[in-house]
């Protein structure tokens, strides 16, 4: 039987997982024109290759289990929307403008991250590239948001954002912050109010992957450790996220976290068998957080960094050893 070339390319490509066009002309220009070649690509193999670059491909379904990027999600969340990648789970714990945000921004004392905080509208702008970014009606978008009445004015200004697109609001749960001690954490001498999470879907249902209907969205959990003590300003708890992606995935699929601070999402969805996508632009969370756990996940083995100039700024693979 004759092997055709859509079935040559994507054996090539297979065991390569990322590559050039060039690549393939190299491989296989002698028995074919270019032409062919790109049309293979274009055409027959939609949906199985994404395209990264000019002219700079990988392939979709590869044995990847996590990609890092440096870059500002406020403007690479369009070119992720344009390579055609969907995900499972979306994870936004946004800088947003409002009480107890997210840090970056004027407040020195709260120059968390390289960024500046992130307004409503574009906030909006985020949600309708996002909302295109959704494997299946199902699929989750988990949002979490300062609590407490100081901050309700200007929450509701990001919460009512949703309005403008199609995921709807299936659950609303929320975040206590404790201390070692299984105390409230306090601030100024009030308890402090505990965050918001809501998880929104296109049709509207909760999703619960659980095998034991464990589902929840109600935590209280210590927090992670603070800054002054070495540890990342507005960390999440693994265990929180790990239950959040345990409950809206199935093992293999994919989480998107688009603000990923901590890395702690990283550990939690590979944590449970899941697949992980972090965007962050501090480079101090980058090198000191994320990296790390990357390569602690996999004692340092299968983690390289690759220096091209692709969709993905920093490419950070972890799976296997052929990438």
């Amino acid at each position: 039987m004759k092997t055709t070339l859509a079935s040559k390319i994507l054996h090539y490509i297979e065991d390569h997982k990322q590559f050039t066009m060039s690549d393939l002309y190299r491989e296989f220009g002698d028995a074919y024109k270019k032409h062919s070649i790109r049309a293979r690509v274009y055409e027959n193999l939609k949906g199985t290759v994404i395209r990264t670059g000019k002219g700079s491909y990988i392939l979709a379904g590869a044995e990847i289990e996590a990609i890092v990027e440096q870059a500002d999600s406020r403007k690479h969340v369009f070119e992720i929307k344009k390579a055609n990648i969907f995900y499972d789970l979306i994870f936004l714990d946004v800088p947003y403008r409002t009480g107890g945000q997210r840090g970056g921004g004027s407040n020195p004392k709260r120059n968390m991250a390289d960024y500046n905080l992130i307004d409503p509208e574009e906030f909006g702008e985020i949600l309708k590239a996002i909302e295109g970014m959704l494997r299946s009606s199902n699929s989750q978008v988990y949002f979490m948001m300062a609590g407490g009445k100081s901050s309700a004015p200007q929450a509701q200004r990001y919460i009512r954002m949703f309005d403008q697109t199609s995921p709807q609001c299936n659950d609303i749960g929320s975040y206590m912050k404790l201390t070692s001690t299984g105390k409230v954490c306090n601030m100024a001498q009030h308890d402090m109010p505990p965050e918001i999470i809501m998880a929104f879907s296109t049709d509207g249902k909760v999703r619960d992957c659980t095998d034991d209907g464990s589902y929840r969205l109600d935590f209280a959990l210590e927090r992670p450790k603070l800054a002054r003590y070495g540890g990342y300003p507005t960390a999440k708890p693994v265990a929180m996220l790990q239950q959040m992606v345990a409950q809206a995935t199935e093992k293999g699929q994919w989480v998107l976290d688009l603000f990923a601070g901590s890395g702690n999402m990283l550990e939690a969805a590979l944590g449970v068998g899941r697949k992980a996508h972090l965007v962050e632009i501090c480079s101090n969370a980058i090198d000191n957080f994320i990296l790390p756990k990357l390569h602690a996940f996999h004692e340092g083995n299968l983690a390289r960094r690759i220096h091209r100039p692709t969709l993905f700024d920093h490419f950070n693979f972890a799976g296997s050893a052929h990438v």
